[in-house]
């Protein structure tokens, strides 16, 4: 497992922050761009080398990220609410991150354990 961080830059980062993400060495990286801010997820150990650099940054984490694999279709309803609800209930917190065919749910690594486990249990109550 990876510790990730979810960070919050201004607008005029997104080009720094595109750069961060394709050199990325770890299995995730993302950038998510609207008028108001970019958001950047990446490894806590790129993170930690490029830091000084974003005095202004909002940083989540260390963060346990936890893939939902279900191939991208759109016939699979209700998924992510199910495993989102499910870790609520269990107190944990989320941040979501969605691909093409996957979808990343990062919970606090002191939260990773008991995050999996209630996704566990709501995988084998499913069957």
């Amino acid at each position: 497992m990876h510790p990730y961080r979810v960070v919050g830059l201004v607008p005029g980062h997104y080009v720094a922050a595109l750069k961060l993400a394709s050199d990325e060495n770890g299995p995730l990286a993302s950038v998510l761009r609207d008028e108001d801010e970019v958001t950047l997820m990446l490894s806590d150990a790129t993170w930690s080398q490029a830091a000084t650099g974003f005095p202004d940054a909002l940083v989540s984490g260390p963060l346990c990220a936890i893939a939902l694999e279900v191939g991208g279709s759109l016939e699979a309803v209700g998924y992510l609410a199910a495993g989102v609800s499910r870790l609520a209930e269990a107190g944990v917190s989320v941040f979501v991150q969605c691909a093409y065919t996957d979808a990343v749910i990062l919970v606090p690594w002191d939260q990773a354990h008991a995050a999996r486990g209630a996704l566990e249990a709501l995988i084998e109550e499913s069957s």
